[in-house]
C-alpha cells in the first residue's frame, strides 16, 4: 500500500507537471504560482483513481478501509511532497540570477564570456528596478516619498523567509563569499 501509494502520486505529478510545461509554453500564464497550484489542485482527484484502478506493478490489496486509508494517506502525501520541490525548482529557474549568468555563459560565441559581455547583456540595476516593479504590482510593497516600505504581504513573506533563513541557518550571498 505505502509503495502504490508513493507510485501513484509520482504518475499522476508526473501527468501534470508535463501539462503544465507544455501548456506554459503554449500560453504562459501572467500569475505562474497560481497556475501551478490550480494545477495541482486539479490533480487532486486523479490521485484517488491512480491508487485505486491503475494497474500498478505493485502488490498490495487495494481493498479494505485499512488499506485504502493508509495508501491514500501515502498517496496524498507524496503527491504534496512532489508539488513542493517542483514549485521552488520552477520559481528558482524562473528567478535565478546564477541560473541566468550560467546560461548566458552557454549561449556566449564559444560558450566564454568576458565580465564587460555579461553586465553589458545583463545589468544588475536593471534587475532590481525590475523586481522593485513586480513586488509593487504584486502588492508586496508600495513606494511612498521615495522609499520602499512592505505591505502586510510583504512582511509576511519577509516573516517567513527570516524564520526559514534563520531554521536552515542560510546566509546571505554576500556573507557567503
Amino acid at each position: 500500500m505505502f509503495t502504490r501509494g508513493i507510485l501513484a502520486a509520482m504518475i499522476v505529478a508526473g501527468v501534470w507537471i508535463l501539462l503544465h510545461v507544455l501548456i506554459m509554453q503554449i500560453r504562459p500564464a501572467r500569475r505562474r504560482i497560481r497556475a501551478m497550484l490550480t494545477g495541482y489542485l486539479c490533480s487532486l482527484p486523479f490521485v484517488y483513481v491512480a491508487y485505486r484502478w491503475l494497474p500498478l506493478p505493485v502488490d498490495a490489496p487495494t481493498t479494505g478501509d485499512a488499506y485504502v486509508g493508509l495508501g491514500l494517506f501515502h498517496a496524498y502525501l507524496s503527491h504534496l511532497l512532489l508539488f513542493f520541490p517542483y514549485m521552488q525548482l520552477f520559481s528558482h529557474v524562473e528567478r535565478s540570477v546564477t541560473g541566468r549568468l550560467l546560461v548566458m555563459v552557454m549561449q556566449a560565441p564559444g560558450h566564454t564570456a568576458n565580465l564587460g559581455d555579461i553586465q553589458r547583456a545583463y545589468s544588475t540595476g536593471d534587475m532590481v528596478e525590475q523586481r522593485l516593479a513586480l513586488l509593487e504590482q504584486n502588492r508586496f510593497i508600495v513606494q511612498r516619498e521615495g522609499r520602499w516600505h512592505n505591505r502586510a504581504k510583504g512582511r509576511a513573506l519577509a516573516v517567513a523567509m527570516a524564520c526559514s533563513c534563520r531554521l536552515f541557518r542560510s546566509k546571505a550571498q554576500s556573507e557567503r563569499l
